[in-house]
């Protein structure tokens, strides 16, 4: 059953990429193991051998293209030929053809390791496939045997036919399950041949076309630049995107902390919301998400990041909404808020910028509590860059705190200027490369 579903989920896979239904013309190293037991019987062992001929038949054989091996094994393993000593299809197919039927019990690791440290395996990008063709569990435990071959990148199919073992084969099949095909009899194996053939060749294309895995992201196209056995591609990335594929978003999270407390007072907490809508207005066509948390003794979310971005024109009446409290100041608890409240984009490089005077923060009695430092230092270990900008009545500032905040003196800026803050966290954190005029124009 779970073969007849991955083979109708197949059919639909190959509809869809359009891949090859006359033959395969990706190199590959396909190595068949076949199981020449008792109990299969010369019959059945001839339609083993039916179906390895029918399955070559589907590649192009040659010494450059793809190359097939074949070890039969019952109580002992026999490389009936390795790999590349036939160098063309008809010659191939007679050696298949004059293989003669073993008989014996079955110990399938021998032909495993016989396999995997015989065969004439190619170097470099060409696929390593085994198939292997079984009927009845091993009198050995095949768990070594399987672990070595997936150690050295072989991709085994394990077929199993009437009496094999499920359990068997998905430790063969290195515990894949799409690579596990259960049979109930050898005229059933006869019939799967095309697409067990088709499922081999996207093994091959997979290894021969790097982009077949589809390397690039976030939409971009992967052009294969390969040359011979050496696998180079190149991603051509959506606008918005870079990296070798596509991987890095040309995007920056800044969430605005911004103190509404009473020591601020009310022009001077308009003052940071005119900052911050100056701020937006700092850059070109960079993907600048903006947030902004206010606090007073309580932090609020009221522009949530993902909701605008530094060009969107509804930003402003956000920002516009956002109103002045009074109260208490408490500035470590909007940073921790901040740190495990704002919702920044995965990948996305972030930034927090603190508006305040920095003025000690009290409870109702007037007890100093919180800590600047820690709560600063734990949002930079979750990847916040944090920046503070002075705001309040000249004079009264702390300085210190702001340094705190903001970890260095350097990073202390004045209300007066948005743009240096926009600029800096460009140069700071900004993934993509600017064009050159955008320094003219921030």
């Amino acid at each position: 059953m779970l073969w007849k579903v991955l083979l109708s989920s197949f059919v639909m896979f190959v509809a869809i990429r359009g891949t090859i239904a006359e033959g395969c013309d990706s190199p590959v190293d396909l190595f068949f193991v076949l199981d020449g037991s008792s109990s299969l019987g010369p019959p059945n062992f001839r339609k083993v051998k039916e179906f390895t001929a029918d399955v070559v038949d589907r590649f192009d054989i040659s010494s450059t293209g793809t190359r097939v091996g074949v070890v039969q094994f019952s109580h002992y393993a026999t490389m009936e030929f390795n790999l590349g000593q036939y160098a063309d299809k008809s010659s191939t197919l007679s050696a298949i053809d004059d293989i003669g039927y073993q008989k014996g019990a079955t110990y399938t690791p021998w032909a495993l390791n016989l396999a995997r440290k015989d065969a004439a395996w190619r170097e470099g990008v060409v696929p390593k496939v085994m198939i292997v063709v079984t009927d009845g569990q091993s009198a050995k435990d095949v768990t070594a045997a399987s672990k070595a071959l997936a150690d050295e990148g072989i991709v085994v199919y394990a077929i199993g036919v009437g009496r094999a073992d499920s359990a068997e084969l998905l430790v063969i099949a290195n515990n894949d399950a799409s690579k596990v095909i259960e049979l109930s009899d050898f005229n059933a194996l006869i019939a799967e041949i095309d697409l067990i053939a088709e499922v081999v060749c996207e093994v091959a294309h997979a290894r021969a076309d790097p982009c077949f895995s589809l390397p690039c992201q976030h939409g971009g196209t992967c052009i294969n630049l390969s040359v011979d056995e050496d696998q180079a591609y190149e991603c051509q990335c959506l606008d918005g995107y870079e990296g070798a594929n596509c991987e890095i978003i040309c995007a920056v999270d800044v969430v605005f902390v911004v103190d509404r407390s009473s020591s601020i007072q009310y022009n001077g907490f308009n003052a940071a919301l005119q900052y911050i809508s100056d701020f937006a207005q700092c850059f070109t066509d960079q993907d600048i998400g903006v947030g902004v948390i206010p606090y007073d003794c309580v932090p609020t979310t009221t522009v949530p990041l993902g909701m605008f971005t530094a060009g969107d024109p509804g930003l402003d009446d956000a920002i516009n909404e956002v109103a002045y409290t009074g109260g208490l100041s408490r500035t470590t608890l909007a940073i921790s808020f901040m740190t495990h409240a704002a919702n920044f984009r995965d990948g996305v490089p972030r930034a927090a910028v603190v508006i305040t005077d920095g003025s000690p923060q009290g409870d109702a009695d007037g007890l100093v509590i919180g800590n600047y430092t820690t709560e600063a230092d734990e949002a930079r270990d979750a990847g916040i860059s944090l920046y503070s900008v002075a705001n309040g009545i000249p004079g009264l500032g702390d300085d210190a705190a702001l340094e705190a905040i903001s970890g260095s003196p350097d990073n202390v800026f004045s209300i007066g200027d948005p743009c240096q803050v926009a600029n800096r966290i460009l140069d700071d954190l900004y993934p993509c490369g600017m064009e050159e005029d955008d320094d003219d124009n921030n």
